[in-house]
Order: C-alpha cells, then sequence, then structure tokens
C-alpha cells in the first residue's frame, strides 16, 4: 500500500513474527522505499524469516519478552543502533479460554502481563525516545473484546480494555510533545491463533463470522492499513482515539 503520506523512518512491532505484526510490516515497507521495521519478538518464525531475508537493510529483528522490563529496555537501546524510532506498533498479544471461575491466577497474570504490562512498558520507552526527538506516532492493538463482554476471555478482555485507557491517558500527557498514540480495535481475524482455537472446538469460524455484519473474518493485510494510516502523516490530527477495524461487529452488536 502506498499511503502518499509519510511514514515513520524506522518502526518497532511487537508481536512481530504474528499475522498482524508482520501485515503491518510488509505495509509499511511497501508505503516507503526508505522505511525501516524492527520486528520485536521472543523468536522469528517462518513468515519473518523469509521477510528478513528479502529485506536484509530494511527489517531487523530484535529478541524481546514484553513482560520484562530489563529485556525491554534492552531492546529498545538495540532499535538504536538501528536508527531513530519514528513508530511503535503494539502487537503483541495472549488469549485464554476459560470459565472465570476455573481461571487460576498465574493465567491470569500471563495474559495480562503480554497484553498490558507489555503495551505500558514498550509505550514507555517508545515514548521516551519520541519526546527527546519531538515526534513519533505509537499504535496499540485494542480489541472488540475491550467494549463488549466475552464470556471466557476475562483477563484478555480486561487488558484490551485498558488499552484504550492507555492509549487515552499517553495521548493527552504526550501530545504537545510531538506525540501522537492511538489504538486500533480488531474484531475476529484470520489468524494462526484463531484456526488453532477452531481446531480445539473453541469457538466456530461460521459463528464468528455471524457477528460481523460483513459475515466474515478479517485478513491481517486489513489490519495492517488502517495502522500504517494511523502512523503516517495523513493522521497528523488524530491523538487518544481507537479505531474499531472490526467489520461491523460493533455496529451489529449495538442495533
Amino acid at each position: 500500500m502506498t499511503t502518499g503520506h509519510a511514514v515513520p523512518a524506522l518502526t518497532a512491532i511487537t508481536g512481530g513474527s504474528g499475522s498482524i505484526g508482520l501485515a503491518t510490516a510488509q505495509a509499511l515497507l511497501d508505503a516507503d522505499p526508505a522505511a525501516a521495521v524492527a520486528l520485536l519478538d521472543l523468536r522469528p518464525g517462518d513468515a519473518a524469516r523469509e521477510l528478513l531475508d528479502a529485506e536484509p537493510t530494511r527489517a531487523h529483528f530484535v529478541a524481546c519478552d514484553v513482560t520484562d522490563p530489563v529485556a525491554v529496555a534492552a531492546a529498545f537501546a538495540r532499535i538504536e543502533e538501528i536508527g531513530t524510532l519514528g513508530g511503535l506498533v503494539y502487537a503483541a498479544g495472549l488469549v485464554d479460554n476459560s470459565d472465570s471461575t476455573d481461571l487460576e491466577f498465574e493465567r491470569w497474570r500471563a495474559v495480562l502481563a503480554v497484553n498490558l504490562d507489555g503495551a505500558m512498558l514498550c509505550n514507555q520507552e517508545a515514548g521516551r525516545r519520541m519526546l527527546a526527538a519531538g515526534s513519533g506516532a505509537i499504535v496499540n492493538i485494542a480489541s472488540i473484546a475491550g467494549r463488549f463482554g466475552h464470556p471466557r476471555r476475562l483477563p484478555y478482555s480486561v487488558g484490551k480494555a485498558a488499552i484504550g485507557a492507555l492509549t487515552r491517558t499517553l495521548a493527552v500527557e504526550w501530545a504537545q510533545g510531538g506525540v501522537r498514540v492511538n489504538a486500533v480495535a480488531p474484531g475476529y481475524v484470520d489468524t494462526p491463533m484463531v484456526a488453532e482455537g477452531e481446531r480445539l472446538g473453541l469457538f466456530s469460524r461460521e459463528g464468528a463470522a455471524a457477528m460481523h455484519a460483513m459475515k466474515r473474518l478479517a485478513a491481517p493485510a486489513e489490519l495492517a492499513d488502517p495502522i500504517v494510516f494511523l502512523l503516517s502523516s495523513a493522521a497528523a490530527f488524530i491523538t487518544g482515539e481507537t479505531l474499531y477495524a472490526d467489520g461491523g461487529f460493533s455496529v451489529l452488536k449495538a442495533s
């Protein structure tokens, strides 16, 4: 996707080996031949390796456990060696499918550690650098689960709801420093995690599709485009917003 608007010269993407993270990385590289991305994850998957091999000077991998403050600080220090950070996409995520009465506290903490603690740590590290530079854009991945009641998704829903508050608060704090902070809230996205949930019988793809006005799941690339928009100069006067790229899930749920 060529936007016609400037995108950050270097964008860090957590969950960079995941479907949404990789689709966003590719969209950023397609948007500007001078753009570069740093994929943050525990390890690169096969698809990430393909991108890294195809774009050896523009795509970089940085090993990072987003739940570990020391590891996050080290990862962003490594990113500084690559270039000046102008964008962050927080796409790391973990989901659980447990009845709330059976949910173990350790699992509660594990999901929130990735979905919320990691978001705070990475926003903070990126924000410090962007504020020092006087510009930057952050996009956090929220979810429809943070807006509506989703049974058996307690820590995931709580974490994603908190992403909205995190996004709004940082947007207000950092606006005069030239840093914009927004979020994108998807509906169901056709990812390996969704396929695995269907394989395990945790939900029905047909049932999930029926909850969207468009009666289908999103492709990862359909999330990448709004993320790139919010990172780009086309969104220069937008901050503190959550964009629902959910195929009409929200409006159908509310009708």
